[in-house]
């Protein structure tokens, strides 16, 4: 009776301690997988995305793939495929050839390409056009003609005239504003800007430009123009509703001018 109850005892402790370190196994898979799509995000983040075709793969495929090591699962799919676009231009049929790909992830898997049109359709429609002083004055001039203090907008435009990006580079106190012109020439450039507008407001008084202002806009003018860039436009507001136009008051031509003149004079010397 004795012995009988020992090994009956013993056997429910061997059965309990095997539990438990199945448990404590299974959590530190779980652990290890969680830590490994913690590092392969960092990793996407970091590299902005310009990882190798597996690495983004697999990345993807932990949305509709939660609990399993997606790693395999990729590596399965671009062997067969070729490369990550291969992969979701195939169809759903095509993917679920695939070990570990079920019909949620092939579904998801062919979206991909729907939704990257998608994005790109909606973002060209999203940049506004400037093509003309009234463009530029509702694009942001009319936001910022009643501020009480000076702010200061470069827009650059792609070849179409169209808004790649926009940047307040510096803001006043109402009397001038302050900026590193060559920053903001270095911003254009990284924006792979082919022209660029310039806007900023008068809190008080009238929209004229002042010396500085006229200077700096020359500077910047040629600061850019070495890089290949145009700048088109200059605007000022007002409180008042006053807008005065670099371009429409004939600087943007004189700028061009001289540039002109500065670039024969020294092809001639």
């Amino acid at each position: 009776m004795f012995a009988i109850f020992f090994v009956i005892s013993y056997n429910c402790n061997g059965n309990l301690f095997m539990i438990l370190k199945n448990e404590t196994k299974d959590k530190k898979k779980l652990n290890l997988h969680q830590g490994h799509r913690k590092r392969l995000r960092d990793r996407i983040v970091l590299t902005n995305c310009e990882s190798l075709d597996h690495e983004l793969l697999e990345y993807i495929l932990q949305q509709p793939i939660k609990r399993r090591d997606t790693n395999e699962i990729a590596h399965r799919l671009l062997l067969q495929f070729g490369n990550f676009a291969n992969v979701c231009d195939a169809s759903i049929e095509e993917l679920m050839q695939i070990d570990g790909v079920g019909k949620a992830t092939a579904i998801f898997l062919t979206t991909i390409p729907k939704m990257f049109q998608i994005y790109k359709q909606s973002k060209e429609k999203s940049k506004p056009y400037i093509d003309n002083q009234r463009d530029l004055y509702n694009y942001i001039g009319h936001s910022i003609e009643h501020l009480p203090y000076e702010e200061f907008y470069v827009i650059c435009l792609n070849s179409a005239q169209k808004v790649i990006s926009r940047k307040k580079i510096s803001r006043g106190d109402g009397q001038m504003v302050a900026f590193d012109i060559k920053q903001v020439a270095d911003y254009c450039k990284n924006m792979n800007a082919t022209s660029v507008a310039l806007v900023h407001n008068h809190p008080t008084g009238s929209a004229i430009p002042s010396p500085e202002d006229i200077e700096a806009t020359k500077q910047l003018y040629f600061n850019l123009a070495f890089s290949g860039i145009s700048l088109v436009e200059h605007l000022v507001v007002n409180y008042l509703g006053e807008i005065f136009s670099f371009s429409k008051e004939g600087y943007i031509s004189e700028f061009a001018s001289k540039k002109t003149l500065l670039s024969r004079t020294k092809y001639e010397a």
